[in-house]
């Protein structure tokens, strides 16, 4: 049996010319071995986002025909190339740069100003730090006021996008 790390390695390499020769990139890939019932699943995305079914459709394609001569995979397997979703999991550094506008929720491995997770547009990356504007109920009044907190990058344990309904309105998802 084929090790899923070299199986995802070498797909790797032969992914990445179609969708460079495409204007896409590769958000994710994983593969699950179980027989004839495996799975290879291939998420891409556009830079800047906004990847379409066709384009997946073409990429899957596209890959299927070099998979088949190349063979990676030396049993049957299920091929699935999408899109990682409007509420995708921010992975790395570059994935956090690239989301800057947009809202987050953030999830921490210790509190910073006494919280542990925090929802809010996610406002700059940089210095080893991520900058968020979130709302916040003051003390008194009850009314909302904004804030900026500055996060640093290695107390993030879990990070992705959230799609709120101005979101969907304007377009933006």
């Amino acid at each position: 049996m084929v090790s899923r790390e070299a199986v995802e390695s070498r797909v790797v390499e032969l992914v990445k010319p179609i969708l460079d020769d495409l204007g896409l990139e590769l958000y994710e890939i994983s593969f699950h071995p179980a027989g004839n019932k495996s799975i290879l699943r291939i998420f891409i995305d556009r830079p800047g986002g906004g990847i379409t079914l066709a384009e997946c459709a073409q990429v899957s394609r596209e890959l299927s025909a070099v998979l088949d001569v190349e063979d990676p995979i030396p049993y049957s397997y299920t091929l699935e190339v999408s899109s990682p979703g409007a509420t995708r999991r921010l992975k790395d550094e570059r994935d956090f740069e690239r989301s800057v506008g947009m809202f987050v929720l953030l999830e921490l491995s210790r509190p910073v100003e006494g919280k542990r997770s925090f929802r809010g547009r996610l406002m700059a990356f940089e210095g080893g730090e991520v900058k968020i504007e979130v709302c916040r109920r003051s003390k008194k009044g009850g009314s909302l006021k904004r804030s900026e907190v500055r996060i640093p990058y290695e107390a993030i344990s879990f990070a992705r996008l959230e799609v709120r309904e101005d979101d969907l309105l304007e377009g933006k998802r």
